[in-house]
């Protein structure tokens, strides 16, 4: 199977956390080159999400480990095949970790109402948060994690650029802005494949 131009894939960090569970984080990336394989998309897509959690791992607990990384071709409706992270085995921060509903808020704004990417990074240590904020250092850190993914990746030479699926106007938008709060926001997490 391909990854053909135009073809977009939900892209899901899978995560485990000692204490709750799954921690899952998607991401979408459209095709704006020539076909790739199914394997080569997913490469190419677990070095870049790699390279992002790199900035962060040194601040999550040790009790996170990095699983897998998932695709769907939402376009053609096919799943792709998983493939385990390149580096990352599991966090390495020694501080007492958090509840991964605490989380930090990366919004990334598209310019259509109604349509923003929202991606909650959790979980961090306590030494990372002070009053309810996040460490600045953190939120830096989130910051160029966020920028590194939206600005997409190379799969075998294409192009692949990060963005958000709006199921509302079934398109692909591109990010105009990055927005991360210094405030801790708190997700519930969701099993796999349950709820909304």
């Amino acid at each position: 199977m391909t990854v053909s131009t135009g073809d977009v894939v939900r892209v899901t960090a899978v995560l485990e956390y000692e204490f709750s569970g799954e921690v899952l984080n998607t991401f979408w990336f459209q095709n704006a080159g020539n076909a790739v394989s199914d394997t080569d998309f997913m490469d190419a897509a677990a070095d870049c999400l790699d390279e992002a959690y790199n900035y962060l791992n040194d601040m999550m607990p040790t009790e996170l480990a990095f699983v897998e990384i998932q695709g769907f071709n939402i376009t053609t409706e096919n799943p792709l095949p998983a493939t385990d992270w390149p580096t990352l085995t599991a966090g390495t921060s020694v501080g007492g970790g958090l509840p991964a509903p605490v989380s930090v808020l990366a919004l990334g704004r598209t310019g259509e109402s109604r349509s923003m990417k929202k991606n909650y990074f959790a979980p961090f240590t306590e030494t990372q948060m002070g009053d309810a904020r996040w460490a600045a250092a953190l939120i830096a850190d989130v910051v160029t994690a966020f920028n590194t993914i939206l600005a997409g990746f190379e799969a075998d030479g294409q192009d692949q650029v990060g963005g958000v699926w709006s199921e509302t106007l079934q398109e692909f938008l591109g990010v105009i802005e990055t927005v991360v709060s210094g405030v801790s926001a708190y997700q519930r997490r969701r099993k796999s494949g349950r709820g909304s």
